[in-house]
């Protein structure tokens, strides 16, 4: 489980995975939004060859656990399907 301390609401994790010779991005963000008690979490995913993003994804929650539940679990799911993290590693950023 994800640990955000020091009210630092800002997450981001940058996903890749290579599909028949395209590499595929995915971008996942958890965000604090201004109002309290309100979270986002935001997937944006594409092809690199391509100059806009393919699509973008948000999902609004009332509980901070149950939007870092969701995070989780969603790059759980990606990185079971084979994309991988390059700047960092799942078990450096999650604990």
């Amino acid at each position: 489980m994800i640990t955000i301390e020091n009210k630092n609401y800002n997450l981001s994790i940058y996903l890749t995975r290579v599909v028949n010779g395209r590499t595929r991005y995915l971008k996942v963000e958890f965000l604090k939004t201004l109002f309290d008690n309100m979270f986002l979490v935001e997937k944006v995913y594409g092809s690199i060859q391509n100059s806009k993003p393919t699509g973008r994804k948000r999902n609004i929650f009332y509980s901070r656990d149950e939007a870092i539940k969701y995070f989780n679990k969603y790059i759980e799911i990606k990185i079971i399907r084979g994309y991988s993290c390059k700047n960092q590693s799942y078990s450096d950023t999650f604990s």
